[in-house]
């Protein structure tokens, strides 16, 4: 696992913990989704995103990290989309 692909989880992790007020964010997993956090609707979010944008310094293509199913899937699209701009 790259080092990029663990800083990226680290920021998903700190940024679904601080959003959602998570105290355990040990419980927060790769299968993590909307689904199993209370209050994660689509406004909650987008407040989400910006937290990850802060913490990563660049802005994410709404349109391809939306379609993320879980906490996984979205660090694979966010690494992903890092490994495109930089080839």
């Amino acid at each position: 696992m790259s080092a990029f692909r663990v800083h990226v989880g680290d920021v998903v992790t700190v940024a679904v913990a601080k959003t959602f007020r998570v105290v355990d964010s040990t419980s927060i997993g790769r299968e993590t989704s909307a689904a199993d956090i209370d209050g994660w609707d689509s406004l909650s979010h987008t407040m989400l995103l910006m937290e990850i944008e802060q913490g990563l310094g660049f802005e994410l293509p709404l349109d391809t990290v939306y379609g993320a199913k879980n906490i996984g899937e979205l660090i694979d699209v966010i690494c992903s989309i890092r490994e495109e701009a930089t080839e």
